[in-house]
């Protein structure tokens, strides 16, 4: 089993209450420290495109079925949603390309995200250095794992989801 990084809604929550409880110590205006933390979650393509498959989930009780329908929602989405993950709204395509081994990534589309589990949705197809990153989300958020290249196949079809 590969070590996870959790990048989950309850580590966003805690650090939005604990910016609101801090009232007055500091600035008075909790949003420039939410934004970077926001931004610090979702510092790669891959996380934001998983974020965004979850935006897409919550608004459409599914995930999109194909990457046009993915791409069309992105284009619709306001451009202050994507610039505070740290996304360009007038250049969808890179958010498609990892960053580590400059190829597409592997999305699976048409998923139901469900509290219990967490599913496979974005992953690199060549990885580097024998390690390929894999981003799982659902209700409770979204994961990450650098994985053996050898296993991704097991991640494409869904057998390594966790329950």
């Amino acid at each position: 089993m590969p070590c996870l990084r959790p990048r989950t809604t309850a580590l966003l929550v805690g650090m939005v209450v604990g910016v609101i409880g801090c009232g007055g110590c500091g600035s008075s205006d909790p949003k420039p420290v939410l934004k970077a933390a926001v931004l610090r979650a979702n510092s790669t393509n891959n996380k934001r495109l998983a974020t965004l498959y979850n935006r897409y989930h919550a608004r459409f009780f599914s995930g999109p079925r194909d990457e046009a329908t993915f791409k069309k929602f992105i284009a619709g989405s306001p451009a202050a949603e994507l610039e505070e993950i740290g996304a360009a709204s007038g250049d969808i395509d890179a958010l498609f390309v990892s960053e580590r081994d400059k190829q597409p990534f592997f999305i699976r589309y048409g998923l139901p995200l469900t509290d219990a589990q967490f599913r496979v949705l974005v992953l690199e197809t060549q990885g580097l250095n024998g390690k390929a990153l894999v981003l799982f989300g659902g209700r409770g958020g979204i994961k990450e794992a650098a994985v053996p290249i050898a296993e991704l196949e097991d991640y494409r079809t869904g057998k390594k989801d966790e329950e």
